[in-house]
């Protein structure tokens, strides 16, 4: 068979796929453009595997069965010529049948960067997608700014500084430049090592880093959880810890009650079952089957069984209905006000974005609490009960122990505690 696909790094958590054509003794390989996780290939019939909850098997295995085609037809007609195409040749006939236009080799790192995001998109998670639009974005400002156009060997060192000082001077935090240069890496290694478009490596020098300030994240426990499930939002308790709200409308105040109740309860079932905001903000009665919330996460694609807390019935008994949208963004400013009504206001230590700079210091509480506290605060919680940590750990997604234990938040007293209780401690 001239035609195969294979994955490059089948022992990653996610590997491309890659497609092989050997013809006349010669092999002609790349990229399909397609990722995904090794325990989802299957070698043998050398596709994606069709298992139940995983929606995009199908297009994907259809995308390989067309590549598939393509070059076979095109291996028929090249049989009949004298002389055998360059690489770059034989990929632009097989995408101009494929695709019905020829692919033009990007000049530029940024053209290439534009290339790679349209190609990647195809496939990857929108979250994922909106960071690598964003670098797309700000890589381009680079370029205006400094009235110039980046080729490949123009992505070095003093590249790097100047792009630094600038998002700095633009108020971005040291974090979230390191989420932009750890996607111009990707793209940059990609058009190397894929797409042969350069043989340069000074992304990989010292210096040229995506390193990031660990955050101090909090979470919240199970009582302080109970205590928001408990508050009433109403206008006495709204204007009791906000009296300049006092004067608001009757209609706004209704809004206003509405929209922090609805961001509480959406809050409390991300607490509660561990979930991403992308995953429990879609949940709906489709996705309750007895005891059971049962859903394919969207990130992974992998499918999960959450049993359904009493706290969570609860609120779905009293008439919740869990797929009332609201934006993320929503609750992460309405979930703040819902804490600080709800008493959540000690001094802690934690990081908090301050003109999108991330700033270290004691803050109330309730002032950074947001959509992902939700999810911290059911794992460590999930954790503290004595839940094994492989059951939490197939809600979460997290592949190894090591980077489970860095999510969760105990402290140094609270694992003294657990340990305390343990058969061995008590003799």
């Amino acid at each position: 068979m001239p035609t195969s696909f294979y994955l490059k790094f089948p022992k990653k958590e996610k590997s491309p796929i890659y497609i092989v054509v050997t013809m006349r003794g010669i092999r002609y390989r790349r990229t399909t453009d397609i990722r995904i996780e090794p325990e989802r290939w299957n070698a043998n019939t050398q596709s994606v595997r069709e298992l139940k909850g995983y929606s995009p098997a199908k297009p994907l295995n259809t995308r390989l069965k067309e590549l598939y085609n393509a070059a076979e037809a095109l291996c028929d007609k090249l049989m009949g010529e004298v002389g055998m195409p360059t690489a770059d040749e034989f990929w632009a006939m097989l995408f101009r049948s494929l695709d019905g236009e020829t692919r033009k080799q990007p000049t530029t790192f940024v053209e290439y960067f534009a290339e790679y995001v349209e190609r990647r998109g195809r496939k990857a998670p929108e979250n994922t997608m909106k960071q690598y639009r964003t670098t797309l974005r700000l890589l381009r400002g680079f370029e205006a700014r400094h009235r110039t156009s980046l080729r490949f060997s123009d992505i070095t060192l003093r590249f790097y500084q100047k792009f630094q000082q600038d998002m700095e001077s633009d108020g971005y935090s040291e974090n979230y430049f390191g989420s932009i240069i750890k996607c111009i890496k990707v793209a940059y290694r990609e058009a190397r090592e894929v797409d042969r478009l350069h043989d340069l490596h000074e992304t990989e020098r010292r210096g040229f880093s995506a390193a990031n300030v660990a955050a101090k994240t909090i979470y919240l426990s199970v009582e302080e959880l109970q205590r928001i499930a408990d508050v009433k939002i109403s206008r006495d308790t709204i204007v009791a810890t906000y009296p300049e709200r006092a004067e608001l409308s009757k209609s706004n105040m209704r809004r206003m009650i509405v929209g922090l109740d609805l961001a509480r309860k959406k809050f409390l079932l991300g607490a509660f079952t561990a979930l991403r905001v992308s995953d429990f903000n879609r949940l709906s009665d489709i996705h309750i089957q007895d005891k059971f919330f049962r859903i394919t996460t969207a990130k992974t694609g992998a499918a999960v069984v959450i049993p359904i807390h009493p706290v969570i019935r609860k609120l779905i008994e009293n008439g919740f209905d869990i797929s009332t949208p609201i934006a993320e963004q929503r609750i992460n400013e309405h979930i703040k006000e819902v804490a600080r009504i709800a008493g959540i206001t000690q001094k802690v230590e934690g990081t908090k974005l301050v003109d999108h700079r991330a700033v270290v210091g004691y803050w109330d509480k309730c002032d950074l609490v947001t959509t992902h506290t939700a999810r911290r605060s059911a794992a460590t919680n999930m954790y503290k009960a004595g839940i094994p940590t492989i059951s939490i750990m197939k809600i979460t997604g997290h592949t190894t122990e090591k980077s489970f234990m860095k999510y969760i938040k105990i402290s140094a007293e609270e694992n003294a505690e657990l340990m305390a209780k343990s058969a061995f401690f008590a003799g």
